[in-house]
């Protein structure tokens, strides 16, 4: 039960979150309980509320004595209220004086001697002392010259000599042309630098002449053998054509085209697998909970055995698919040159030797003997293989051990023995290496399956019931038509794989006693028009839903049909060519003959056309004037080299 303790905003005291009246001052904190007040104080032998004085404003009670209300603020008492604004519009008292006596002393009014007057009883003076009184003359009274107030100016007081000031002024000067050098170096360097720093110039451009031989024009390499015009002198300028991207354009042509003439077979690159550590501190198996996760990798079959490349980065920002296409292309070259696998051009690349892929065992499908308890971790259709540990240990992992086993050698005990007074240390468990997960779709697991049965030289290395090394077929009775039709076995493998191409031959209920083909379903229109209708469909047999699980088949791809239509008409395109080639020949013969009867025909015919081009030639320039309006509108300022053009045609 958790309860909270406030404070009483009248006196202060500590009380719980559900109290209706203060115990130490009885102010009622609830206005419900207000009733109980009296029966309260009347009960109390503490306080019974005799001393209580309430408040001339807003009536609340107050303990006696107090100057001002706890509740609005106001004066207990008329009196004291009415002194302090007597006290508040009061002003200040502010104490000065404006009288101020300042007494001149004659000098010669003041008696010569001073002190009092001594009767001269207790010493006696010598007879060679001889008292006389001082005339005014050798005193401050004496007569003075007073300095001419109409002078023009003020002497010039003499300065003498100082040689310790003539020094400092002179290693001032020092320092001063000192620094104006050091200003005057730094300048000329700052200058000498600024003139030698390379003006910037844009990328992609160069410079040449223009037509009039003064001017200069900055164009871009694409402007190359193409026209302009001068924005100085107007003029029009040609520009010329480098030789230089040429012979750099062949050089890439030749670059791209000239291939190694060894290459890396493809049957000895498996390309897109991927490769997950699971840390086993704290894993708990999930299905699917580890669907999608893992970093790409290629797999290489080399001499020294199997080669596993990361061709990026590992993490979610990885390479896109034009940097993996380099990278891949460029280690390709890389093995087939026969280089060092240290100067690879990868991102990470680690070689495991035949003997340590004996230690490869199945994660999925497994059984329930593995750390996952036989649960699928990764998507269906996977088959994930637990591969070996990295051959370099992590330095921190083995620091963490060794200081694990330290402590348990001395908490065992050692020669050493734990201080009194101390806690015992705890054995801290060296943390447990990750398990690496090699995620395989069906045809990679069955390339990396020969590959190691050629190493190992057993045919059946790296196999499991569950997984089709081949392609087996299993024969279903339709429940529809009665006829019998074929299915993959364990479908879901090749469901899964990207390279693979399925069909779906059927469908198989959830009772998976009752199948039916695709084709008697579309016949029948068992579920609706679509297969997505077979979810809700009932079973003939079970009655319960039908469900959608598919019964594949590999899609096989049509062959191409003779194009016999093409064949024809070629066929009759010759035989018409031959029989107009007979028909010229037949013309030529006879053209002798019939040119008077043609040239007397064709005059006849202009001298209709003429009359007629009379009649309707005003119709026509009217009409094509209107359509160059037209055209001229809608083409715009790109009107004139549409009629250049047109011109040119005709």
């Amino acid at each position: 039960m958790i309860a909270s303790i406030l404070a009483c905003p009248k006196c202060n005291s500590l009380i719980m979150e559900d109290t209706a009246i203060c115990p130490s001052c009885h102010h009622v904190l609830k206005e419900d309980h207000a009733a109980l007040k009296q029966d309260v104080i009347k009960t109390s032998e503490k306080f019974d509320g005799s001393q209580e004085i309430a408040c001339r404003e807003c009536e609340a009670m107050n303990r006696a004595g107090l100057v001002r209300c706890w509740q609005c603020g106001a004066f207990m008492q008329e009196e004291m209220e009415r002194i302090y604004q007597e006290m508040q519009a009061r002003p200040a008292a502010v104490i000065s004086s404006d009288e101020l006596a300042v007494e001149e002393i004659d000098v010669e009014e003041q008696p010569i001697e001073s002190g009092p007057k001594s009767d001269e009883g207790d010493f006696e003076l010598s007879a060679d002392v001889e008292i006389r009184e001082m005339s005014p003359d050798e005193f401050v009274t004496a007569e003075y010259e007073q300095p001419d107030e109409t002078a023009e100016g003020d002497a010039e007081i003499p300065l003498l000599d100082d040689p310790a000031a003539a020094v400092d002024d002179d290693d001032e000067e020092e320092e001063d042309d000192e620094l104006l050098k050091l200003a005057v170096r730094e300048e000329k360097e700052l200058n000498r630098q600024s003139a030698k720093r390379k003006r910037t110039v844009a990328k992609g451009s160069f410079l040449m002449k223009g037509p009039c031989g003064e001017c200069k024009i900055r164009v871009q390499n694409y402007h190359q053998g193409m026209m302009g015009q001068c924005p100085k002198c107007a003029l029009p300028f040609m520009v010329p054509v480098l030789a230089k991207d040429a012979i750099k354009k062949e050089a890439t042509e030749s670059g791209l085209n000239a291939r190694p003439a060894a290459k890396l077979a493809d049957e000895d690159v498996l390309e897109g697998a991927r490769l997950h550590e699971i840390k086993m501190k704290g894993f708990k198996p999930k299905a699917k909970g580890l669907a999608g996760q893992g970093d790409t990798v290629d797999l290489v079959k080399h001499a020294k055995g199997l080669l596993v490349i990361w061709p990026a980065k590992k993490g979610l920002l990885g390479a896109n698919a034009k940097q993996l296409a380099k990278t891949r292309a460029e280690y390709r070259d890389h093995l087939a040159s026969g280089k060092s696998l240290d100067k690879l051009p990868a991102a990470q690349q680690e070689l495991i030797s035949p003997d340590r892929l004996a230690q490869l065992q199945f994660i999925q499908p497994g059984t329930e003997d593995n750390f996952a308890g036989g649960v699928s971790l990764f998507a269906e259709g996977m088959i994930v293989l637990e591969f070996p540990a990295s051959a370099t240990v992590n330095p921190d992992v083995q620091a963490e051990a060794a200081s694990a086993a330290a402590a348990a050698a001395r908490m065992s005990g050692g020669k050493v023995k734990p201080k009194k007074g101390k806690k015992k240390e705890k054995v801290k468990e060296p943390e447990l290496p990750p398990v690496r997960c090699l995620i395989l779709t069906l045809s990679q697991y069955r390339r990396l399956q020969t590959w190691i049965a050629s190493w190992t030289e057993n045919e059946k290395a790296l196999t499991h019931e569950q997984v089709p090394q081949e392609q087996a077929m299993k024969t279903w009775a339709c429940a529809l038509s009665e006829e019998n039709f074929e299915a993959l076995e364990h479908a879901e493998y090749y469901q899964a794989d990207p390279t693979i191409k399925t069909v779906e031959a059927g469908w198989l209920c959830q009772c998976g006693e009752v199948a039916i083909s695709e084709t008697a379903r579309a016949e029948q229109k068992f579920g609706g028009k679509k297969s997505s209708g077979l979810a809700k469909a009932k079973c003939p047999k079970c009655e319960q839903p039908f469900g959608r699980q598919p019964l594949l088949q590999i899609q096989v791809e049509p062959e191409e049909p003779v194009d016999t239509k093409a064949d024809a008409d070629k066929s009759e395109a010759n035989d018409v060519s031959s029989a107009d080639v007979e028909a010229k020949s037949t013309t030529t013969a006879e053209a002798p003959a019939a040119e008077q009867t043609a040239v007397a025909t064709k005059e006849d015919e202009k001298a209709a056309v003429a009359e007629t081009a009379d009649a309707g030639s005003e119709e026509s320039a009217a009409a094509e004037s209107e359509t160059d309006k037209a055209e001229n509108k809608k083409s715009g300022l790109f009107s004139r080299f549409k009629r250049k053009k047109s011109d040119k045609a005709e």
